[in-house]
């Protein structure tokens, strides 16, 4: 999926696929490429191979992004993704006969949106999310696999254990509620942890948090806290801020991301991280007062690399 179907309908003058992008950086190597028709010579290839990395994910059809015209004339309108969360079963099939040979089967994944992974994600080596990564996609996927860029992206959705976690949709139905809670603000109201959290995301070195500190001043939560590549390699981390008021008048989700700030280090240097949310941005609207509140009290502040709780710091101020 390189982004040129449905209501974009944007054709770039090339397109560097992801196999292009591999040849292109695999040099003074041999690749194969094989469609995976065939399971069994899908187990040779892979019993041969020093590397499989196996490409799968959304098409614009099975995202919904475009109206078809079949042979009779009749038109397929586009929507939303009804068949499930996960892939399609061929390829789950591809990425389980791979990893049956070898446990470090590298995936990576096209995608618009969050892709269920639960029945294969434990049996591989990495996981790689491509998302719609457009014409130069191919050099991008290249250049990261090969170690020549390091990866540092963070997930912008949860993506959960079962599709049950997820708020429950009637096809069918004239109408719809959503509740006031989605994403990681349901899944932390469920008590539900998901297989990987908002916000996270690895990379080829190790980051270090300590140092952490929160306080109130001039209208603003703060937080800070030093942040260090303790790995091999220069790399970039996202540091997350998250506040809570468990004591709160209204309903309010435990935990809503406020700020977060993206910091390149070379290998052995640190540096200080300070992200700030404003009060009035964890105001509530008083209908019988008719107007914005800030409520006083107990502020719960997170602040880390994921919206999970072992990768989060909690600290607390007073307003």
């Amino acid at each position: 999926m390189t982004g040129d179907q449905g209501s974009s309908q944007v054709y770039p003058p090339y397109v560097v696929t992801p196999l292009k992008g591999i040849v292109q950086n695999a040099k003074g190597a041999e690749v194969v490429y094989y469609g995976g028709k065939s399971l069994d010579h899908v187990r040779r290839l892979a019993e041969q191979a020093d590397h499989v990395i196996v490409v799968a994910g959304s098409s614009y059809v099975t995202e919904g992004e475009a109206i078809e015209i079949d042979r009779r004339g009749n038109r397929r309108q586009g929507g939303d993704r009804k068949d499930g969360l996960a892939l399609q079963e061929c390829e789950r099939r591809l990425i389980e006969t791979a990893a049956e040979v070898r446990g470090d089967v590298i995936v990576v994944l096209t995608g618009g949106s969050m892709i269920q992974m639960e029945d294969w994600c434990g049996r591989v080596g990495a996981i790689l999310f491509l998302y719609y990564a457009g014409m130069e996609g191919g050099t991008a996927l290249g250049r990261v696999l090969f170690g020549k860029v390091n990866p540092g992206g963070k997930l912008p959705f949860s993506i959960v254990r079962d599709e049950a976690d997820l708020p429950e949709i009637n096809w069918e139905a004239a109408e719809q509620w959503y509740s006031y809670d989605h994403g990681y603000t349901l899944l932390d109201k469920k008590g539900r942890k998901p297989r990987y959290a908002f916000g996270y995301g690895l990379s080829y070195t190790s980051f270090r948090l300590t140092e952490h500190a929160a306080w109130y001043g001039d209208g603003e939560i703060c937080a800070s806290v030093i942040v260090e590549n303790v790995g091999k390699m220069a790399g970039s981390e996202v540091i997350q801020l998250y506040v809570g008021l468990p004591d709160s008048a209204v309903e309010r989700p435990l935990k809503v991301l406020k700020d977060f700030k993206k910091v390149f280090l070379k290998v052995g240097e640190r540096r200080q991280v300070i992200l700030r949310c404003r009060t009035e941005e964890m105001a509530y609207y008083d209908e019988a007062a008719g107007r914005m509140v800030c409520e006083s009290g107990w502020y719960t502040v997170y602040i880390g690399n994921s919206s999970a709780a072992e990768d989060l710091t909690e600290l607390h101020c007073i307003l």
